[in-house]
């Protein structure tokens, strides 16, 4: 079993960027976390692993009618899948699955960005993630 946390309350000090002094940083999760379940039997070993981003800031209270209509990204929750196989002392093959539900992370809204201008999209997620993808891979050591 492995597993990470990582913290952040990463603010601009007062008199950066003028309005924003006290404010967290946008496009920074204040949450991230990590965790990871592995199994080993002879030859073959698996993983299971989850990774999660939460409470992304995505507008600065300063930031004015120029930031996006929400002051938060949506959460982040992916699922990875793999296996190995030791062929031999040397060699091995691996299969994995990365974003196993293949979880769709792009949900565009519309924004007005200052009233004047027209509409744009804007996405509610912070990252445009790839869908499900696969990989093999075989490695020798010499």
């Amino acid at each position: 079993l492995n597993s990470s946390y990582t913290f952040m309350d990463n603010r601009y000090k007062d008199g950066q960027k003028n309005w924003f002094g006290g404010d967290r940083i946008e496009n920074l999760p204040r949450h991230m976390a990590m965790l990871k379940l592995n199994y080993e039997r002879g030859k073959f070993s698996s993983y299971i692993k989850t990774r999660a981003r939460l409470d992304t800031i995505a507008k600065a209270k300063g930031g004015g009618n120029g930031s996006l209509p929400w002051q938060k990204y949506k959460p982040f929750y992916i699922v990875d899948l793999g296996i190995n196989y030791k062929i031999n002392k040397q060699s091995s093959l691996s299969f994995a699955v990365q974003n196993l539900f293949d979880k769709n992370f792009f949900d565009p809204q519309v924004t007005k960005w200052d009233g004047a201008n027209p509409a744009g999209y804007a996405n509610r997620y912070q990252d445009y993630t790839e869908g499900r993808s696969f990989w093999l891979s075989y490695k020798y050591d010499f």
